[in-house]
């Protein structure tokens, strides 16, 4: 279902810096080593013009790597387009470095 909501072309840019192509992107967080426990928006602004939406918000992330539970807290940033097919696909996104 997560690559099904990613553009082909889908870009992510990690808060280390790192930049993933959507298998990439879907293989991190489907092969076992990241668990999700929670994601929260705070103020989340959505602009819409045409086909495109851009999204950005505060969340918080609760998540387990490789057995090691954290919590961040990112602003995020994604670009969502229309698909005439599958709806809105996410083509691109960025998270900001943690802040707490």
């Amino acid at each position: 279902m997560l690559r099904a909501m990613l553009h082909p072309a889908f870009t992510w840019t990690t808060f280390c810096g790192a930049v993933l192509d959507r298998d990439t992107y879907v293989r991190g967080n489907t092969d076992g080593s990241l668990v999700w426990h929670a994601q929260t928006l705070y103020d989340p602004r959505v602009v819409v013009t045409g086909g495109t939406a851009v999204v950005v918000a505060q969340v918080d992330d609760d998540v387990e790597r490789d057995g090691v539970r954290q919590t961040f807290r990112l602003r995020l940033t994604q670009t969502w387009v229309a698909d005439r097919a599958a709806g809105w696909i996410c083509v691109a996104g960025h998270a900001h470095a943690p802040t707490a």
